[in-house]
């Protein structure tokens, strides 16, 4: 399931994938299934039995048995896992020419930055230094810390040893307790002044942070850490914080506290972000920039909350500010009102990029309808239902048309690749994929799209349709922009699973196949930030929720990775969602993206709203994009599978693919 989050600040696009990599996951899940047919060298083999020693924990045998490997692609592996064993103990130049020669291969920087660790924590200062590089180009925090301390050991003198310590210091957050040691120095210096506490306490703030800022009052001096309390009380007790500011004077840093408060005040409540905006607005010297992101604020997460009089707080933002993120908002707010007229003045006051997407073309066309102005309006629609979208269906829908898909038919000549083939990665990719080592798999893999053209990587794609490996057909395409390539777009991989869980559930196969499309691209590897695991991304939590209910045997997070499993249980969550949901997907897929007790609260909060609409005033970017997406992709995998199409205006509302031609239409692509 993806991640639960309210969120408004960011463009909705295709989910991001995240593939567990570290060490002992790989070795754990080592032995799972791949989906590669191709046969097993002996070679193969052997390296799969080694490597299962080392999963074991046999360290003994497997140094034995990794000479026999010498020759075969894969060796490094073996080595990188062997270095990674001994690394605290392996002679620095042997390690560092190590990871030089390998630099390439998806093992070598986590492999470095294990290895840079181990110096630091065993204090081998100059060998750290030596091999770390600089500064400035490491992005770990524990290294960056463990490099700050290596100088302060070997040249206290260093001209950037201050300001590189004074910049992992002044954060809203606090640091890798490897930071400590840099800390206490800077203490000792004497270089954390009163101004850069009071600099860090607002950095914390700024990022909700406000533990952090126990530990900075007590370097504060007793009349400093009343006006801090006075600051926090902003937060702690708005109501009585911002009554008290007609006590204060007037100066940059109570401004830029106030600031903050308004800011985060505005997110949770934006009607008390007015009410304490109005206290302050005109007792303290704002800066314009400052004004237009308060008015910013408490007008987007007024639309958000659908709070009255929007439309006017919206309009009040000044123009410099306005951009296509409150014009967004100020289409929904005048879509909930039926303000017609100003839903059509929002799209006009946006960017060409937002004009065309088909969300906002549609909404146009509607409004256009309900002014009485249809002939401007079927213009719009006519040419929205000519695309393969969930908009473009949509449109049809409104105008009684069939579906237009027009497949391109994806290039499936071996000659076109074998150049992309022959690329060194490449080929570790893909016969990492035979042995087992998915994560590592789809990591080489990643490095060499890195330096690929549009016309590679559409070859690439071809390369990995024809190994069936079907995520990363998917993710090529998608930077190639090849969107009619549905072949390959849109796999039929897991029949048999989705079929059998179909018939148990009475579930269409066509809705489980784009549900399990949009959230892991079709990879049964895939953990997300939130983790949710496979290929319907199941919360753990959850899965061990439906055993309980069910006959379903949960045997721990790992076992999500397994597709027949991870099916099993996804569509059984689906099925228990249709129950709570009376039947309606469109709140079933709001549920099983943001959680069922933001479905309540919204439908709660919008009552009586037609699907459409509930849809698009939903707060939640990810969601209000995550269902018409889903939607979409059950529509062309009903075309893929051959049955008839079902209407997503009709699949919205109905579970069941329609019957007896009540919602059904076809696909066509005639000019």
């Amino acid at each position: 399931m993806s991640i639960q989050n309210k969120s408004i600040t960011i463009s909705s696009s295709v989910a991001k994938i995240v593939v567990a990599a570290i060490f002992s996951t790989c070795l754990l899940l080592a032995s799972k299934p791949s989906l590669a047919t191709a046969t097993l060298s002996p070679e193969a083999v052997k390296f799969k039995q080694t490597w299962e020693l080392a999963r074991q924990g046999k360290r003994g045998a497997f140094q034995q048995q990794m000479p026999a490997l010498q020759n075969y692609l894969l060796y490094p592996y073996l080595q990188y896992e062997d270095y990674r064993a001994r690394r605290a103990t392996v002679p620095v130049a042997e390690m560092n020419a190590f990871i030089q020669q390998h630099q390439q291969w998806a093992f070598a920087s986590g492999l470095r930055r294990a290895w840079l660790r181990t110096l630091g924590r065993q204090q081998r200062w100059q060998d750290l230094l030596s091999y770390s590089g600089k500064f400035e180009n490491i992005r770990d925090r524990e290294t960056k810390c463990l490099h700050i301390n290596a100088r302060l050991h070997t040249n206290k003198n260093d001209p950037e040893l201050s300001s590189d310590a004074l910049g992992m210091w002044l954060v809203g957050k606090s640091q890798h307790k490897a930071c400590d040691p840099v800390f206490k120095w800077m203490d000792q210096q004497q270089h954390i002044s009163t101004e850069r506490v009071w600099k860090r306490a607002l950095l914390a703030v700024q990022a909700g942070n406000l533990s952090l800022t126990k530990y900075l009052k007590r370097r504060l001096s007793v009349a400093d850490q009343q006006r801090l309390d006075a600051y926090l009380k902003l937060w702690r007790q708005p109501g009585a914080g911002f009554a008290a500011t007609k006590h204060w004077n007037d100066s940059g840093r109570a401004r830029e506290f106030m600031l903050a408060a308004l800011l985060q005040q505005a997110r949770k409540n934006p009607d008390n972000a007015l009410r304490y905006w109005q206290t302050v607005a005109t007792r303290f010297a704002w800066s314009q920039n400052a004004k237009g992101k308060i008015l910013f604020d408490i007008a987007l997460f007024s639309a958000v909350e659908l709070d009255k009089d929007v439309l006017d707080r919206i309009d009040a933002v000044p123009a410099e500010q306005v951009n296509d993120q409150l014009l967004q908002w100020r289409l929904r707010t005048a879509l909930k009102h039926e303000r017609w007229d100003e839903l059509l003045a929002s799209v006009a006051s946006m960017s060409d990029k937002s004009k065309n997407e088909g969300r906002y073309r549609f909404w146009q066309a509607r409004a256009l309808q309900q002014l009485g102005r249809n002939q401007e309006a079927d213009k719009i629609l006519h040419k929205l239902a000519l695309e393969a979208t969930f908009w473009g269906f949509m449109a049809a829908d409104q105008l009684h048309q069939d579906y237009r898909i027009c497949p391109l038919e994806p290039p499936a000549n071996a000659s076109q690749y074998q150049a992309i083939a022959g690329l060194s990665a490449i080929k570790r990719a893909l016969e990492l994929r035979k042995v087992g080592l998915d994560d590592f798999a789809n990591r080489e893999w990643r490095t060499a799209m890195g330096g690929l053209n549009k016309t590679e990587k559409r070859q690439a794609a071809a390369l990995a349709a024809a190994n069936n490996w079907s995520i990363q057909a998917i993710l090529a395409l998608g930077q190639t922009g090849d969107m009619r390539y549905y072949q390959w777009r849109f796999p039929l991989d897991y029949q048999q699973e989705v079929n059998t869980n179909a018939n148990k559930h009475k579930l269409d196969p066509a809705w489980i196949y784009g549900l399990m499309r949009v959230e892991s691209a079709m990879n049964h590897r895939a953990i997300s930030p939130a983790k949710a695991y496979g290929l319907m991304q199941l919360l753990p939590a959850t899965a061990k929720l439906l055993a309980g209910k069910t006959s379903l045997n949960y045997k721990g997070r790992s076992s999500l990775l397994d597709p027949a499993t991870n099916i099993a249980f996804g569509t059984q969550e689906m099925q228990q969602l249709l129950q709570r949901y009376n039947g309606v997907p469109a709140y079933v897929l709001g549920a099983y993206n943001a959680g069922p007790g933001a479905v309540d609260r919204w439908l709660k909060q919008r009552p009586n709203l037609d699907i459409e609409y509930w849809l698009e005033l939903m707060p939640y970017y990810e969601t209000r994009d995550y269902i018409p997406r889903v939607m979409a992709f059950s529509t062309l995998y009903a075309w893929r599978l051959g049955v008839p199409l079902t209407r997503v205006s009709y699949r919205l509302r109905q579970a069941a693919p329609a019957r007896g031609g009540v919602g059904l239409t076809v696909a066509r692509c005639d000019p």
